[in-house]
């Protein structure tokens, strides 16, 4: 009986060392998450580079973020700042704190239907498209990957440039300015499309600076 039980307690032993030896693999080092397909010369990319791949749902904690395919409105939507799920929030989340989100274009359902899109609606799309790249998205194609991977891990972890600030209605509110005054609006805002509303429904003038 007591042989019995060195044996167990060995077992034992043995597994709560693999389980502690996994989660120190999983949680050390930087991460990347793929949303959608993922792809394996992707996969390797980012392996050779060191980075862990953190699989699941989890899209805002992870060093870098690969979108490989994109619905037509989540395009839009990201633009509008107009989130219709957790993961389209995510995304958000990463942008406003300037976390690094590749897309591979060709997985951009835009650009899949481009040519039969009516052509009076192809510049929304664009401009879409153009808003998210001056947010920091950067939209790829599969050579991206064929880099090499050190300058791009380099270049993707690096000291980060200045977080953006989420500008809202409530925010503009809090402000207390009145009809005439003269809102300044800085390349590390995000206005949202109600605080846009607000001014223009408030006369407050809205001035753009450089810095």
């Amino acid at each position: 009986m007591e042989q019995i039980e060195k044996i167990i307690q060995l077992v034992t032993d043995r597994l709560m060392d693999e389980l502690s030896q996994t989660k120190t693999q999983i949680t050390t080092g930087p991460a990347f998450t793929i949303l959608g397909k993922s792809e394996d010369y992707i996969v390797r990319y980012y392996k050779q580079g060191g980075y862990q791949n953190q699989m699941g749902t989890d899209f805002d904690s992870p060093e870098v973020l690969v979108i490989t395919e994109m619905p037509l409105f989540m395009l839009t939507r990201l633009s509008h700042l107009t989130p219709n799920n957790p993961t389209e929030e995510a995304i958000l989340n990463r942008l406003l704190k300037q976390q690094p989100i590749i897309v591979l274009e060709e997985g951009i359902e835009y650009m899949q239907k481009k040519s039969h899109i009516s052509k009076s609606m192809i510049p929304s799309f664009e401009k879409a498209k153009l808003e998210l790249q001056k947010w920091g998205v950067k939209f790829v194609q599969p050579q991206y990957f064929q880099n090499d991977v050190v300058t791009a891990r380099n270049e993707q972890v690096s000291t980060p440039p200045k977080k953006k600030q989420l500008v809202t209605a409530r925010t503009i509110q809090s402000l207390n300015l009145h009809e005439g005054d003269i809102f300044e609006v800085t390349p590390h805002m995000i206005v949202t499309a109600l605080a846009k509303d607000y001014l223009k429904d408030q006369n407050i003038l809205i001035e753009k600076r450089d810095a």
